[in-house]
């Protein structure tokens, strides 16, 4: 049974946790077993794919060839005694693994070669996918669900009990539940090793398994590591033509493939039915490049993972993209369907659809900016245990439009959950003017605006543009300045 793991509130997007990267394995666990051993290749030798800053080490890259292994590619903890309850919790990147035949064990738990349960990686033609095993009346059972694996950063969790007809095994990829089998007879089953890595190195395969954030616990937790990253923005204004589209702008910052659900909506903002943007169209750009273009969601091929993922929209109006893209600088372009009739106030929102991917460092959405229902509102999280340095701009007089289109003098208005944080007009009247051009991202406008807060606490945000003295297209933007930052729970 699969569960939503993304709640969507308002205007504000949901953004997923992160994985870090290191060499070692014991030190990654605040509550597990600290007597580890194995070899210097399964242990990690400075591994860091993640291109982002972390405080914590806890990488484990296995350079694989099985007719080529000089030592065990695994690492071993044989502290658990008699546990009947243990949890696994990790990120993988099948980053360059090519198993070309049989089964790959990941991790093994078990009692004097009685295997409680393991996950394996096995290859059906191209693709690999992620196979779960559990232990039910002195039987280890082989799941029938398999998951297909991708390749990008994943987050893998598994849940193991023993119990006489109350036991218990489920399995989640990137928070979401992808099945829990209850009532399994595995009473007085016990756990008194684990393996983890290349446990079993007898197969056809090569190339690089690289695991991150690795936590093996006595008990159900939850992911040892949080990130404090930057959600994403959701902006909603009114949708037209032309150089008076919604254009939203992201950038995926690292060295591996992100995720991400982009929605184009409609017909179900939250404004009166007759200012409603009727049936808005999405394009998915990279440069000049169209990665992908929908008008009603239900037609994408991705329908089904858009669901799964809980971003579905109300309306089968309204658009949405999935698309798994490279690090780089991308446009959502909102537009309209159907000619003039069907302009109106419109919502472009980017999620980050997986677990473990680089990250967003700039958001940001240029559109129309009116008064009242056509202001232009801009939605963001703060996400994780720890404040971050943000920037946030309002932009008009240098909106790459013709001149008679632009916001002559944009406002902005940060709110909180508890209200209005601060304001801005001429980003040179700030306060902290002098910190905001150390950015190096000030305007180069003196009636544009800026706001920076060196640390703003985890929550939901609001920026509102409006224009001082007249109307036209602006760009609000949101700059992640701290970077991800992952901290011990």
């Amino acid at each position: 049974m699969k569960t939503n793991r993304v709640a969507r509130a308002g205007l504000v997007p949901f953004i997923a946790l992160f994985m870090l990267s290191g060499e070692a394995f014991a030190q990654c666990s605040t509550n597990a077993w600290t007597a580890v051993f194995g070899s210097a290749q399964a242990r990690g030798e400075a591994t860091s794919p993640a291109g982002k800053t972390y405080e914590q080490s806890c990488g484990l890259t296995i350079d694989f060839d099985a007719n080529d292994l000089d030592l065990p590619a695994y690492v071993t903890t044989d502290t658990p005694s008699n546990e009947t309850v243990i949890s696994a919790r990790f990120y993988l990147l099948q980053e360059a693994l090519d198993l070309q035949s049989g089964d790959l064990t990941l991790l093994k738990a078990g009692n004097g070669g009685t295997v409680e349960f393991e996950l394996l990686i096995r290859s059906t033609g191209e693709v690999n996918h992620l196979v779960s095993r559990y232990l039910d009346n002195g039987v280890l059972e082989e799941d029938s669900e398999v998951i297909a694996l991708q390749n990008v950063w994943q987050a893998i969790e598994v849940a193991w009990s023993a119990g006489a007809g109350d036991g218990t095994f489920e399995l989640k990829i990137d928070d979401i539940s992808q099945f829990a089998r209850t009532n399994l007879r595995n009473g007085g089953a016990v756990v008194n090793d684990i393996d983890f890595g290349v446990v079993n190195d007898t197969l056809t395969a090569e190339g690089n398994l690289v695991l991150d954030a690795i936590d093996v616990r006595r008990a159900g937790a939850p992911g040892l590591l949080d990130i404090s990253e930057l959600g994403n923005i959701s902006t909603r204004a009114d949708v037209r033509t032309g150089d008076e589209r919604v254009i939203g702008g992201f950038v995926v910052e690292g060295d591996t493939d992100k995720c991400v659900v982009v929605l184009g909506r409609g017909p179900s903002v939250g404004v009166p039915e007759e200012i409603r943007h009727g049936n808005p169209t999405l394009r998915l750009m990279m440069g000049a490049t169209e990665i992908a273009i929908n008008d009603n969601w239900g037609d994408s091929p991705e329908a089904e993972i858009i669901t799964n993922l809980g971003l579905a929209p109300d309306s089968p109006l309204d658009a949405a993209i999935y698309a798994c893209i490279p690090p780089g600088p991308y446009t959502a372009i909102l537009a309209t369907t159907g000619g003039l009739g069907n302009i109106g106030v419109g919502i472009v929102e980017v999620y980050d659809a997986d677990v473990g991917t680089p990250y967003l460092y700039n958001i940001s959405t240029r559109a129309p900016v009116g008064a009242g229902d056509f202001r232009a509102i801009g939605g963001f999280i703060v996400e994780g245990p720890l404040p971050k340095k943000i920037l946030i701009r309002a932009r008009g007089p240098t909106v790459e439009v013709q001149e008679e289109l632009r916001l002559p003098n944009p406002n902005l208005r940060l709110f909180g959950s508890t209200g209005e944080i601060t304001a801005n007009n001429n980003w040179g009247d700030a306060p902290n003017s002098t910190e905001i051009s150390e950015t190096g991202l000030a305007p180069t406008n003196p009636n544009e605006s800026a706001i920076l807060i060196m640390e703003l606490d985890p929550g939901e945000y609001t920026a509102i543009v409006n224009g001082i003295g007249g109307t036209g297209i602006g760009i609000v933007e949101v700059y992640d300045l701290s970077g991800g930052v992952i901290a011990p729970q």
